[in-house]
């Protein structure tokens, strides 16, 4: 996982939480890294389960919820580094049926050894888009939160319908139901 993924984890949790969390967190978890990250270093994404895991213990929020409120934290931080990703994205869904065949393309170009979901999504017949996700770091709590900044951006006029499927041998698959409001 990309050290740009963990220090804006950091950032979000000093945020919230404060430095001292961050601190205790770092200790309680014992990272491999120590806690030091460089944006374009590549670190083992089970340090993040293990963060999150020692804050979770710290403040007593269910592991699931901080990883989605990350979530939402992380498009907002994404978004604000390439807000001209916006400007031919009018709207939810067309910024959703984006992800893999442009930003994914973009991320891969910029950091060929990114390891990202893979997304695939369908307009429903009940106008609603389908949105299947499929990852080895069973991360389906980010994914949902960073679609659910996503609605956030763009107005709240949406809501999300999560439906987790059975595991694909390693692979984590979730599938989301976009619906507008």
């Amino acid at each position: 996982m990309k050290g740009i993924v963990f220090n804006e984890f950091m950032d979000f949790v000093e945020s919230v939480q404060g430095i001292v969390a961050v601190d205790e967190m770092i200790t309680a978890a014992n990272p491999p890294s120590g806690g030091a990250y460089t944006a374009a270093g590549y670190y083992d994404f089970h340090e993040m389960f293990a963060l999150v895991q020692a804050l979770s213990a710290r403040c007593g929020t269910p592991a699931p919820d901080l990883v989605r409120a990350f979530g939402q934290h992380l498009f907002g931080r994404l978004i604000a580094q390439r807000s001209e990703l916006l400007r031919s994205m009018p709207d939810v869904y067309t910024f959703l049926e984006s992800i893999e065949g442009q930003i994914h393309v973009e991320v891969r170009r910029i950091y060929p050894d990114a390891d990202l979901p893979m997304l695939e999504t369908e307009r429903a017949s009940d106008g609603s888009l389908l949105l299947r996700y499929r990852s080895r770091r069973h991360l389906a709590d980010l994914a949902l939160g960073m679609i659910e900044g996503c609605i956030t951006h763009y107005g709240g006029q949406a809501t999300v319908i999560r439906r987790d499927f059975a595991d694909e041998g390693e692979l984590q698959v979730t599938e989301f139901r976009v619906c507008s409001l």
